[in-house]
């Protein structure tokens, strides 16, 4: 990398990241950000000696060997066909990244899932502090960290030096990031599930899947791939390419019945256990025939962990760490104790009989449909966003079900009333201020008032799901007690 000229486009937290990899690694970086000028982020470039640029893209981008370009710049953006045209080399952070990583890989994907799945491996792994087992060398045994990194929040930049080989990196990956992945290779792979998602991005489902299926693209007899065998794309996909695969497959379901002809598989049993069959750690040791890992019971009433998705989630989680030979009794104590993620169907408060969930992260149609599933009983929803071409029919029968009142918010307010205006109550609110103080004073106990959007939040939100999370949870934790609700002034 020495002395190679690297153009980062972005100047958010990735392009940040992997510049200060890139600049360590002796390259010469320019930063170059379409968007108006970020004061700390300039300051920092000039600190490190890289030059930057902000509210344009100059002629300078393309002085460069290679480019490294942010996943929120869209693949048909000017820049990037300009780029393409001039035939630059472009790649993602986590594909730069990877080539100075030292340390084993798990890679996670998927339409939904990913956040929570990412989460709960990288703390069952840490929690575990596992001697390393893909030494053969004693002497290079040691206790080891796992961190969760990637499209979680974290960029793989910040990481690949600290962690040695004896450490784990569970990356989150998402499709955007994919689609500039050319020599990523995860030792282990897990895609949760494919659903019609970012369709405002991509040109059609199988141009969008294809993105996904780049995480195994590179992977040999030495790697796993972990998957959903319930969701119909990945059933169907891997029925057909298993024999061009040389990744050992590892189907996970619900459903003992749908995998009973799999040598290696993960699913629920009928009295309610979850069931590993035929797991084998790296070194091909075979750890045990069929292996009860915990029962769904000892779960109740854990609402991080509530509804058939989460299930899934745990059990490609479970099959993970039993490749990294984790102790049972390690995995069961984290899966009890696990707290969720925020954002994700988070509780926030009950006030008068009325629990208040944010589950901001739901950006798509069947990350709203896994939230009303599991939740129980009436719900007030909070919907509405960026719309990223959304199907809403998927919602309608739980919605008939459990929800007696929508508001509608953002951009996408008109096409949510026209969606479910035969189907329930919708109202619009112009600000989620308004909308939770619409419900507060509308909802009857005992019920939920759910933030689920089901879209992007980037056109009310500069910071993203998490910035409308906190202004959720902050408007929330700041209404009157039930006493004062008749009186409360909105």
């Amino acid at each position: 990398m020495q002395g190679k000229k690297v153009t980062v486009l972005g100047a958010k937290k990735s392009g940040l990241s992997a510049s200060r990899l890139l600049k360590k690694k002796g390259a010469d970086v320019f930063v170059s950000d379409i968007s108006k000028e970020n004061e700390a982020a300039r300051k920092e470039l000039i600190s490190l000696g890289i030059d930057c640029e902000f509210g344009k893209h100059s002629e300078r981008i393309m002085e460069c060997d290679f480019c490294v370009v942010s996943p929120g710049i869209p693949e048909k953006s000017p820049v990037i066909k300009k780029m393409e045209q001039a035939g630059k080399k472009i790649v993602s952070e986590i594909e730069m990244s990877s080539w100075f990583c030292k340390s084993k890989l798990v890679g996670v994907t998927g339409s939904e899932g990913k956040t929570t799945t990412t989460t709960l491996i990288s703390k069952i792994l840490d929690y575990s502090l596992l001697k390393n087992p893909y030494s053969n060398d004693e002497k290079s045994n040691r206790l080891r960290r796992a961190f969760a990194v990637g499209n979680i929040g974290n960029p793989l930049a910040d990481y690949v030096d600290m962690c040695g080989e004896n450490d784990v990196l569970v990356v989150e990956i998402s499709s955007f990031q994919l689609d500039r992945c050319y020599t990523f290779k995860p030792n282990i792979a897990v895609i949760t599930t494919i659903t019609k998602n970012h369709l405002d991005r991509y040109d059609s489902f199988e141009h969008y899947a294809n993105s996904k299926y780049r995480i195994f693209q590179n992977q040999t007899v030495q790697d796993t791939l972990i998957y959903n065998y319930e969701n119909e794309v990945l059933r169907e996909k891997f029925a057909t390419y298993a024999e061009d695969l040389e990744a050992t497959l590892f189907p996970v379901s619900l459903h003992e019945k749908n995998v009973a002809d799999k040598e290696r598989a993960g699913f629920l049993s009928k009295r309610g256990e979850f069931i590993l069959r035929n797991s084998c750690n790296h070194e091909g040791k075979l750890l045990k025939q069929e292996e009860v890992i915990l029962n769904l019971s000892e779960l109740e009433g854990k609402i991080s962990l509530s509804g058939e998705h989460n299930w899934y989630n745990a059990l490609m989680a479970v099959a993970v760490a039993r490749l990294f030979d984790v102790n049972i009794d390690k995995i069961r104590s984290e899966l009890k104790y696990f707290e969720g993620i925020e954002h994700r169907l988070e509780f926030v408060k009950t006030v008068g009989g009325i629990q208040f969930i944010n589950d901001s992260k739901s950006t798509s149609v069947n990350s709203l449909l896994q939230a009303l599933k599991a939740i129980t009983g009436e719900i007030y929803l909070i919907l509405g966003g960026k719309d990223k071409g959304n199907d809403y029919s998927v919602v309608y029968e739980q919605v008939q079900k459990k929800v007696p009142l929508i508001v509608a918010l953002g951009e996408s307010r008109g096409i949510i009333e026209k969606s479910f205006n035969e189907i329930t109550k919708v109202v619009v609110a112009e600000t989620l201020p308004e909308a939770v103080c619409k419900l507060y004073k509308i909802a009857q106990a005992p019920s939920t008032v759910l933030l689920s959007p089901a879209c992007a939040s980037f056109d009310m939100f500069t910071g993203g799901f998490e910035e409308r999370g906190r202004v959720f949870k902050d408007i929330v934790k700041s209404l009157p007690k039930e006493k004062n609700r008749e009186n409360f002034n909105d």
